[in-house]
């Protein structure tokens, strides 16, 4: 046996070779090579090949790495990531197999990398690692994904950060040239029934990847920092994660992405101070909250069973006589208090630049008795910005408070490393739908991102508008759904309250949780067309569904539930009025169906109670 070991690595090492290993399932397969200095890798799923050969390479200072003339197996173990996180479902429990290859220049004096490869039962992820003992300058690493066929794709347009409006279009008219692409990128292979979602994970010390498209599909690329940035020590790259399922109900389950991030601290994971909860939200129904309406919102919130409220921009400007806007909010903060209602902060991130008025203005936050901070416009996620974001997240948990990042980049899983990160926005959301800025979304739009942006970690879009000259054609039935569908462990909610108390969903509304124990993405679902999702807290079922562009009758089987009996309220579109609903409630059971139809831009939701 030990001859076969060593005869085994020296081929390994040899120019030209190729080996493939397999998922745990083995339903992906991941072959890599060096061939002809090039150090390549393609992908399989089930047996179809959706994936040629790909370039993998690394550039620093005036060195490409990628030209191997030995490419080493150093190791190939099984394990397992257990924990639990918020968001789709509590308990993550995902088997993988974990490669490392060494690679090396043909001098053998040269710098010696590393690639490491996890393969999940749902996906492949890829980082290059090496150390350096002196100043480096790094220009980044560069994967490349060489596509076969002609799949749809679901990319973000119009927008150079996180904030794109989502579309789908065939892979070959997705323009090339210079134009980046903010990931997270979804395909689909009709033909094939293949989903594939390209991002990234666990992006700390790094620039953040966007992508762009070639002529033969897509490759990463740092443009943040298109002239290098310098490090000395150790440099890992972040995961390029490649999401490979033939199902939706997977796709939107995939945990790759926290699986892939370090496990928290004993102290943060155990941390009673870090909460789930819904709030309530000025900004968007009446913008600048004024001081004098503070009572009004604590109070509603209340009324509403509300955990929180959130004091968004306006409050740097209140001033009275003798006292400044800190003594100001402490007023509010503490009036919330005896209501029960928790308060977050607005701040603009300009005010937390250098790490002295970071820690000025954080310790500010927790004196006057806030427990979460909101931080918005956030500058492109070059390497000091995503350093930045790091050292917000480490000096709020030594704070205990909990974080929204807003105006941000795309989350890449280190909400498991930082639990009290609680949302990040990242996503063009309800913002994007409001008369004042005369902004306006498709519908395709939302049901396009549960399956791309929100599929790699829980967005803040800030949900459910019941204002009938806010709507713009969405209805209410679909405004219901959206909280439901678009998960946020803090979901800060949009709408004026006096929209939501007296509404005939009312009780739907104080009901729907923030995370969840279970997801199912449920048959009728189509990505671009429609999404049907079944979440499930204790025993309690929420479904949600929203329309796209065009009406939609379907048949909800409930076979989902468990074994009992249930009452459920069910919620359609009313016939004639996108600012009413039709509601009914009756008894179901697992054997049970229930048929509903949906408006353009319309939407159903129940609410399953175990009776």
């Amino acid at each position: 046996m030990k001859h076969l070991v060593i005869v085994l690595l020296t081929l390994l090492a040899l120019p030209g070779w190729a080996q493939m290993f397999t998922s745990p399932n083995g339903d992906i397969s991941f072959t890599v090579r060096s061939l002809k200095g090039e150090l390549q890798y393609k992908l399989n799923y089930k047996e179809k090949e959706v994936m040629k050969w790909s370039p993998i390479t690394f550039k620093y200072n005036d060195k490409l790495i990628g030209d191997q003339s030995s490419v080493r197996l150093l190791s190939n173990k099984d394990g397992v990531e257990a924990y639990q996180t918020f968001g789709n479902h509590t308990d993550v429990n995902l088997p993988y197999r974990s490669l490392t290859f060494r690679l090396k220049d043909k001098d053998a004096k040269s710098q010696t990398f590393y690639l490491d490869v996890k393969l999940f039962n749902t996906g492949v992820a890829c980082r290059l690692r090496t150390t350096f003992k002196d100043e480096t300058l790094i220009l980044g690493d560069q994967f490349d994904w060489n596509l076969l066929g002609n799949p749809e794709v679901c990319y973000p347009i119009k927008h150079k950060r996180y904030e794109g409006e989502y579309i789908m279009e065939s892979l070959t008219k997705v323009a090339t040239g210079d134009e980046i692409i903010c990931p997270p990128v979804t395909m689909h292979w009709k033909d094939e029934q293949v989903y594939m979602l390209l991002s990234e994970a666990n992006l700390v010390d790094y620039s953040g990847m966007l992508l762009k498209r070639t002529n033969e599909g897509f490759a990463s690329v740092l443009p943040r920092d298109a002239k290098g940035w310098k490090m000395t020590g150790e440099v890992i790259s972040p995961w390029r994660v490649t999401v490979l399922t033939d199902d939706l109900n997977e796709l939107m389950n995939c945990d790759l992405f926290t699986a892939l991030c370090d496990a928290p601290s004993a102290a943060l994971k155990s941390a009673d101070w870090i909460k789930p909860g819904r709030s309530a939200w000025q900004w968007w129904a009446v913008d600048a909250p004024e001081f004098d309406d503070q009572h009004y919102w604590y109070d509603k919130a209340a009324e509403l069973g509300f955990e929180y409220y959130l004091i968004d921009d306006g409050w740097r400007f209140w001033k009275q006589p003798g006292k400044d806007k800190w003594t100001l909010l402490k007023e509010c903060i503490d009036y919330g208090k005896t209501k029960g209602v928790q308060s977050t902060i607005w701040v603009h991130s300009k005010y937390l630049k250098s790490p002295e008025e970071q820690t000025a203005f954080l310790k500010k936050v927790k004196d006057v008795g806030a427990v979460g901070i909101k931080i918005d416009f956030f500058p492109a996620e070059s390497y000091k910005v995503v350093n930045w974001y790091e050292r917000i997240l480490k000096e709020t948990a030594e704070l205990e408070l909990m974080v929204d990042f807003h105006g941000c980049n795309k989350p890449t899983g280190l909400n498991r490393t930082y639990p009290h990160e609680m949302t990040r926005e990242g996503v063009r959301g309800q913002e994007w739908h409001i008369s004042r800025f005369k902004r306006l979304l498709p519908p395709a739009h939302d049901v396009i991102i549960p399956f791309t942006r929100l599929a790699v970690g829980y967005g803040d879009y800030t949900p459910m508008v019941f204002n009938p000259y806010e709507l713009f054609g969405n209805t209410w039935a679909k405004e219901l759904a959206k909280p439901i569908i678009f998960t946020s462990p803090l979901t800060h909610y949009a709408d004026y309250p006096m929209y939501y108390i007296g509404h005939p969903a009312e009780d739907i509304i104080k009901a729907i949780p923030t995370v969840w124990d279970e997801t199912i993405v449920l048959p009728g679902s189509t990505l671009g067309e429609t999404v049907i999702i079944a979440r499930r807290s204790g025993d309690d079922w929420f479904v949600g569904a929203m329309n796209g562009d065009k009406e939609k009758e379907l048949s909800l089987n409930l076979d989902f539930l468990g074994e009992g009996e249930y009452e459920a309220v069910l919620i359609r579109d009313h016939h004639k009025f996108t600012a009413q609903i039709k509601r009914h409630e009756q008894g179901v059971n697992a054997k049970s169906n229930v048929s509903f139809k949906m408006r353009k831009a319309g939407g159903f939701v129940a609410w399953i109670k175990k009776k």
